[in-house]
Formats: structure tokens, C-alpha cells, sequence
């Protein structure tokens, strides 16, 4: 069985210790990153986003042979930097679509995230 296939079956299986923590990070970076974003703005939330998931993904091509490991450590820390996107997203998705086309947009926008996840899987 493929390396990527193993990490995802223990990266979400219901047991899984990095599922829970994962949702956890989740659950806190959804209160943040509300009003965070609102007091820095959405851009500034974006590039931070952007560079903390750079360095993330740096750290685990770095962390030696196999990147399981550091990628098991660094998932947390990748859903809550990916949690305190979505205000900013909210905010592109109001300047880019009239009022009328916020719900197909953000529609688009869940479905094209939780790809990753149903390939993984």
C-alpha cells in the first residue's frame, strides 16, 4: 500500500490522536480567527496563512527521510493556519460576487476544499 494511503487511513481514522488534535486546532482557530482577522484585515491574514503553511511545509520536506513523521507533527498546526483563511475568504467572496451569488460561491469554494480530502481517502 502507498505511503500516502497509510498516512491517510491513520491521519483520519476516528481514534486517530492527530484527527482529534486536528479538529481541535480546527474548533480554536474558528474562534480566533474571526475577529483576528477583522482587527489585521484579510490580506494580512492571507500572507500570514500563506507563509506559516511555506514554513510548515518546509519543516516536514526537511524532517529526513520520511516525511510521515513531520507530517503527522505539522497537521495541526496546517488546519489551524488553513482555519483562520476562511474570514478571509468570506471577505473575497463579498467583493468578488453580487449578494445574489455569495451561496453558489461559497458552494464552489467548500466543495473545491474537501477535494483533497476525498482523493486521500
Amino acid at each position: 500500500m502507498p505511503r500516502a494511503r497509510l498516512f491517510a487511513r491513520h491521519l483520519f481514522a476516528r481514534d486517530s490522536p492527530s484527527r482529534v488534535t486536528s479538529h481541535a486546532r480546527t474548533s480554536q482557530g474558528k474562534v480566533v480567527s474571526g475577529p483576528v482577522c477583522t482587527a489585521l484585515g484579510a490580506k494580512v491574514i492571507g500572507l500570514i496563512a500563506l507563509a506559516g503553511s511555506a514554513i510548515l511545509l518546509i519543516g516536514v520536506g526537511l524532517g529526513g527521510a520520511s516525511p510521515l513523521l513531520p507530517l503527522t507533527l505539522a497537521w495541526p498546526a496546517f488546519r489551524a493556519v488553513q482555519t483562520i483563511t476562511w474570514p478571509s475568504a468570506n471577505s473575497v467572496c463579498v467583493a468578488w460576487f453580487d449578494r445574489s451569488e455569495h451561496g453558489g460561491a461559497w458552494g464552489v469554494m467548500s466543495t473545491a476544499s474537501r477535494c483533497g480530502i476525498i482523493a486521500a481517502t
